[in-house]
């Protein structure tokens, strides 16, 4: 699911770049964040013995509260996985 999700939201924007510009320094460094911070979280529900598809808004609540302020950038995977059918949207 994270292969999937990285190659058609975060990589397949940066494919947008018209041809002949370069991919921004502040481009590749949010992509980065974003499958970061997302790896992250999937570690910790794991971790805590949560599948995607279980997890509840307190549970995302509780992650994005105990970290730092960079975790918001999981907004964009879990509102893929809510519109894919990989979580419930609770």
């Amino acid at each position: 699911m994270l292969t999937h999700y990285t190659a058609w939201q975060p990589l397949r924007r940066l494919r947008r770049v018209r041809p002949g510009r370069r991919i921004t320094v502040g481009q590749g460094d949010s992509v980065r964040m974003e499958i970061r911070n997302t790896v992250r979280l999937l570690e910790w529900l794991h971790g805590g013995g949560i599948s995607l598809a279980e997890a509840t808004q307190d549970h995302i609540d509780t992650w994005l509260s105990q970290g730092s302020t960079q975790r918001h950038w999981v907004r964009a995977f879990l509102l893929w996985t809510s519109r894919s059918g990989h979580s419930t949207g609770r």
